[in-house]
């Protein structure tokens, strides 16, 4: 496996490398002692809350005198269905919509990968700035040498290592990223020519610094990605643990149902998941084919503005499309309850 699989997350094959990972402890925690206190302490809110609703119901059909409130009659019910034998049945929810999400998400990064050649793209973008550290390293090895028969002979061994890396690099990327194998042949130029030019002006002790320094930040950014994805898998976990609580909460007479909040995390998530993955698709195969390139911009792109986007995406889109959905859900279910009542007169 190519170094840029273990470090870029986006592709297909890595994000699900991702869901595996995350998949032995969602297993755990849904079906260890965890989830059982979670779901106890979800019963214990929801007997609270039923007695609380229960006042709230009597008053209203009291007070309205029709068949309007029979329809909240179907919350207790959602309720023992979810909780009773030990949360089985919402377990299966939350792993049914973790699921559709990801089975969405892999589908839709299939189709990115096989129009747009996105995991050679990536891998392209993030072996790039292993080869550039690779070379620099090489280069630092003749830095101590007085001698000029010395240097040459270092030089020689640094131009045939980082020719090599080159014909390595060519070989598997050439196809897809022309100008990042441009760009590290003129590195590598550079790198060998007359070695008291490079002693004295191409690789001063301030150079190979802001080299060490941009690797480094490039890395880093490009291991944010990683750390991303990792963190939206934390989420799902999260929210997924907290359905308990977040079922026995809408019992409660008063505000918004938990549950819906519950759902709408979810959703959240996985437009965030979505959104991270098409963006920086996208992004890295239009960058990898621009020939004007600065790989410190495309680190920042891939490691910071995308996952900024994909949250800003996730929060406004994925909640309006939630909201139309659990809007029209409602409107069905009113129009049927309504429609049920009538036949019952």
């Amino acid at each position: 496996m190519l170094i840029a699989q273990a470090i870029v997350n986006n592709s297909e094959e890595v994000s699900l490398a991702v869901q595996g990972s995350w998949q032995n402890t969602w297993e755990l925690a849904f079906n260890g002692t965890l989830y059982q206190a979670l779901t106890n302490l979800g019963l214990i809110v929801a007997v609270a809350s039923l007695l609380l609703w229960i006042i709230q119901f009597t008053k209203n059909l009291i007070d309205d005198q029709s068949y309007r409130q029979f329809g909240e009659l179907i919350w207790p019910v959602i309720v023992i269905v979810l909780l009773t034998n030990g949360g089985q049945n919402l377990i299966g929810l939350t792993n049914g919509m973790r699921t559709v999400i990801n089975n969405a998400n892999n589908s839709v990064l299939g189709a990115i990968t096989s129009t747009a050649q996105l995991e050679k793209t990536l891998s392209a973008l993030a072996d790039f700035s292993v080869a550039q550290e690779q070379i620099i390293t090489y280069r630092q090895q003749c830095n101590g040498l007085t001698k000029n028969e010395e240097m040459q002979v270092c030089l020689q061994e640094v131009n045939t290592k980082a020719q090599a890396l080159l014909g390595n690099y060519q070989s598997n990327y050439g196809a897809v990223a022309a100008a990042l194998v441009g760009k590290l042949q003129k590195q590598i130029q550079k790198a060998s020519e007359n070695p008291l030019e490079a002693v004295t002006n191409l690789f001063p002790g301030t150079v190979i610094s802001r080299s060490i320094v941009l690797a480094a930040i490039e890395t880093f950014m490009v291991a944010m990605q990683s750390a991303f994805q990792a963190l939206i898998e934390v989420g799902f976990l999260l929210t997924g643990l907290l359905g308990p609580l977040a079922v026995g909460a809408s019992l409660l007479p008063i505000g918004a149902k938990p549950l819906y909040a519950w759902m709408t995390g979810f959703w959240s998530l996985g437009m965030a998941k979505l959104s991270l993955n098409i963006v920086t698709g996208l992004a890295a195969t239009a960058i990898a084919a621009s020939a004007q390139m600065d790989t410190l911009s495309i680190a920042i792109v891939l490691g910071l503005l995308a996952p900024i986007l994909a949250l800003s995406l996730s929060a406004g889109g994925g909640m309006a499309i939630f909201s139309a959905i659990l809007s029209a859900a409602s409107a069905a279910a009113s129009a049927g309850l309504n429609i049920g009542l009538r036949i019952s007169r």
